[in-house]
């Protein structure tokens, strides 16, 4: 840069010499020699500055070559990393389809599942509401212990006591299970519009296990003279209760029966199941007054 700088000074001077002629108030001889010289350090600059140039020149061919043959290498590394990214994008896309396909087939494997679990739950439903139905149908066939009203009677038995009738009864099993642990507790009541009226227990009475669909008959002595089974005032009121287990749950399970005579004839006696909830109340409401809760009649 200074080289530059004292040519350019030399130069102009040169000019300037050139027009306002500064040389010429020097001797002429002495003249000749400082111009000679001025050139001769002109010409030395001018190398000089050439040399810097042609130097400069091959350093920025030097520098302009790397710079080739770094972009010939980031050129290289470019295509390269295009290529990979080619690649990639080929995987990619590839990756893509697969998705694609795997999606389809996804929604193929959730379709199917879902049928599938829609099945469970439908198989489910059935298998619980089978489940309840054999809960239910298993507590439907658990024992159960019925007196039919038409087997109720009053009976001479020439076998015990002739002096007493006896009352007379068959209990069987309606269920599908065994009962057991049978107990009954019958409560008598004779009365006329209960101003007079006599109460009897019949003694308790323990029987052994009855099966399924089986069945037996009962007689119970009847502590009251037989000439009071013909009075066509009174009445004759039965409560049975009988308590028992089923075989198999050993649930506790009791059955409550209240019957009422249509009219004292002796053997000729029948009995009737009180379903009449006016006649029943009235019946109870004087049992209730009496105290004879054990006799008071449940209508269903």
């Amino acid at each position: 840069m200074w080289i530059k700088l004292i040519i350019t000074i030399v130069t102009l001077f040169l000019l300037f010499d050139e027009y306002f002629k500064i040389f010429d108030k020097v001797i002429k001889k002495n003249r000749r020699r400082v111009v000679l010289l001025i050139l001769a350090v002109l010409a030395v600059f001018s190398l000089i500055d050439v040399i810097i140039q042609v130097n400069e020149g091959e350093n920025l061919v030097k520098k302009a070559n790397t710079i080739i043959i770094q972009s010939d290498s980031l050129i290289g590394n470019t295509n390269s990393i295009i290529k990979d990214l080619e690649r990639n994008i080929e995987k990619v896309e590839k990756s893509g389809k697969n998705i694609v396909v795997m999606d389809s087939v996804l929604r193929q494997v959730r379709d199917t599942v879902d049928n599938q679990v829609e099945l469970l739950k439908r198989a489910t439903k059935k298998s619980i509401e089978l489940v309840r139905l054999e809960e239910k149908k298993f507590e439907q066939d658990e024992a159960k212990i019925y007196i039919p009203t038409i087997s109720m009677k009053i009976v001479n038995n020439k076998d015990l006591d002739t002096s007493y009738y006896y009352f007379k009864f068959n209990y069987m099993n309606v269920g599908e299970r065994t009962g057991t642990k049978l107990n009954f507790d019958i409560k008598g009541l004779y009365f006329d519009d209960f101003s007079d009226y006599r109460v009897f227990n019949l003694p308790m009475l323990s029987m052994e296990d009855i099966p399924a669909r089986g069945g037996q008959q009962v007689f119970r002595k009847v502590n009251l003279d037989k000439s009071l089974f013909f009075s066509k005032n009174h009445w004759l009121l039965f409560s049975i209760n009988c308590s028992y287990q089923d075989k198999i749950t050993e649930k506790k399970i009791s059955y409550k029966t209240v019957l009422i005579s249509s009219k004292l004839k002796g053997e000729e006696t029948k009995f009737v199941q009180i379903i009449d909830e006016v006649f029943a109340n009235n019946i109870n409401r004087k049992l209730f007054k009496l105290g004879l809760h054990d006799y008071l009649i449940e209508i269903k």
